[in-house]
């Protein structure tokens, strides 16, 4: 069964996650409404989401031509000099630019930190959860256990004392 509501908080934490009021009204709901079990799940569900990789690479273009040696039964031919050298005014932008992050490395440092903030969130809630669940622990259960151990006791002795009395009559000839 879907509370429209709690469903509704949620999508508002998603689309606004770094919202701490947002997280804030959430947990309050879940709280209130006893789902502290649902949000835990849905916390865990952001913390165990798999992150995307980023994507490979481009292969890395040879700045010099690769030299190879002539097979022994061929004989070397001379190429012309402008074929053999490298281009001087080759665009630098064939080399991977190392300093400019990737919009990939950027999305997966993000989601990095909204699982931290995912995980640090989740053990609030089943820190939250457990609290209310020592708040309405009741201390009634022993003192009812100690009353029936203390009366089960009486009625012990009861018996052992009515045994005992009925054992002392029949030794001395009254029954």
């Amino acid at each position: 069964m879907s509370d429209p509501v709690f469903d509704g908080y949620w999508a508002k934490v998603l689309e606004t996650w770094g919202d701490d009021a947002r997280h804030k009204a959430f947990v309050g709901y879940a709280a209130q409404t006893g789902r502290l079990d649902e949000a835990a799940v849905r916390y865990r569900g952001v913390v165990d989401a798999p992150i995307e990789s980023d994507p490979p690479s481009p292969p890395e273009v040879p700045t010099e031509p690769a030299a190879t040696e002539p097979a022994p039964s061929e004989a070397p031919v001379e190429e012309p000099a402008a074929a053999t050298e490298p281009a001087a005014t080759e665009p630098a932008a064939t080399e991977p630019a190392a300093t400019e992050p990737a919009p990939a490395s950027a999305a997966r440092a993000a989601r990095e930190a909204q699982r931290a903030d995912a995980k640090r969130r989740l053990e609030s809630v089943a820190l939250a959860a457990v609290m209310m669940l020592d708040a309405h622990k009741s201390t009634d259960a022993p003192v009812d256990a100690k009353r029936f151990g203390r009366r089960l006791a009486l009625i012990f002795l009861c018996v052992v004392m009515i045994v005992l009395a009925y054992l002392m009559a029949k030794m001395y000839g009254a029954i």
